[in-house]
């Protein structure tokens, strides 16, 4: 998903066509509304997360069925555009950077998709072993970042 900020109005975009989805998800757009920008332009994924860490595609479905969000998550991991300025041209890891700064001391429903270096091997065959079992395969959980590289 994607999120633009413009001046306190958020527009929640599904990523291939563009489709607005805010009205679905009022919790997350209040809170995406809330970060101390005036124009931005993010990149996340939207996560159903059960109570042990895990998430869900299942919690996403019965969220946007009832549209009420008050289970989901927005893991946000990139930072296209802030403030006027266009920042697609900057490393990944700079943009994160200037993503955690504003993500910084902000709570549920929105959480920073931390950038794991070197731990590649690691989460992948976590990762796929979560999927199996009825995990969303787009965002390494909260329990496994925890279990695999200590996190948290």
């Amino acid at each position: 998903m994607h999120a633009r900020l413009d001046a306190g109005d958020v527009r929640f975009l599904t990523r291939t066509t563009g489709v607005d989805w805010t009205h679905k998800y009022q919790p997350i757009a209040g809170a995406l509304a809330a970060l101390p920008v005036t124009q931005a332009y993010l990149d996340g994924e939207l996560s159903g997360v059960r109570p042990d860490g895990t998430t869900s595609f299942a919690i996403i479905q019965a969220a946007s069925d009832s549209r009420n969000a008050d289970n989901l998550v927005f893991f946000l991991f990139d930072l296209l555009f802030l403030d006027g300025e266009d920042l697609t041209a900057l490393p990944l890891i700079e943009r994160k950077a200037r993503l955690a700064a504003i993500l910084n001391g902000v709570g549920a429903p929105l959480q920073y998709s931390d950038h794991q270096i070197g731990h590649g091997s690691a989460f992948m065959p976590k990762r796929a072993s979560s999927a199996s079992k009825g995990s969303s395969r787009s965002v390494p959980t909260v329990r496994m970042c925890r279990e695999i590289v200590g996190y948290g």
